[in-house]
């Protein structure tokens, strides 16, 4: 009997957020979306310098330095990657990377973690 409530639960909640799911608009979840325009806000001022390679190479470098006014982060476009760590923990783009990648589309660095 409780086992049926339980499990008349988990397929409502399943059912609901597979509804919600279908209607998104955008490749992000709207958790993500959030976070990125907090991060988008607050990244405005931030300084980002490209990092140019120490060797030339044929691959394109989206390497940068970004400055946040209390540290210095480096940001790595490509491999998805900054030296705070949020962008690996949350698995979307950090505030630094929303700084460095102003030039570009910031849905392209979204992870399939919180992706819709």
């Amino acid at each position: 009997m409780i086992t049926e409530a339980i499990l008349d639960y988990v397929q409502r909640t399943f059912n609901e957020c597979r509804l919600m799911a279908t209607s998104l608009t955008t490749l992000l979840t709207p958790y993500a979306e959030m976070l990125l325009h907090k991060w988008m806000q607050k990244s405005v001022r931030w300084k980002s310098t490209k990092i140019l390679p120490a060797i030339l190479s044929p691959l394109p470098s989206d390497i940068y330095r970004v400055f946040d006014f209390k540290k210095t982060c480096i940001v790595d476009l490509n491999c998805h990657t900054c030296s705070c760590g949020k962008w690996h923990i949350l698995g979307i783009a950090c505030g630094h990377a929303v700084a460095a990648s102003r030039h570009s589309n910031i849905h392209e660095y979204g992870s399939d973690i919180l992706s819709g």
